[in-house]
């Protein structure tokens, strides 16, 4: 099932290209740009900025658990 929602593809692809492509300084306004219809099918909306998925994946399974066990968060 190579085009399976669940194949090893599709589970890279969103750690290798941004959703979006900023082409400027990230507060200039660039006419005719339109903006990634969907930012939580990547890890990353453009080249700076994670999806909002990703960014919980990663607190919740990497920070906040590390900052628990260092003394840092309460239990």
């Amino acid at each position: 099932m190579s085009g399976s929602r669940h194949s090893p593809a599709n589970k890279i692809r969103p750690l290798v290209s941004p959703c979006f492509i900023q082409p400027k300084v990230a507060l200039e306004v660039v006419p005719g740009i339109v903006p990634c219809p969907d930012p939580n099918t990547r890890a990353f909306y453009d080249q700076l900025h994670p999806s909002t998925r990703f960014h919980a994946a990663i607190g919740l399974t990497g920070v906040l658990p590390s900052l628990r066990l260092a003394g840092l968060l309460p239990a």
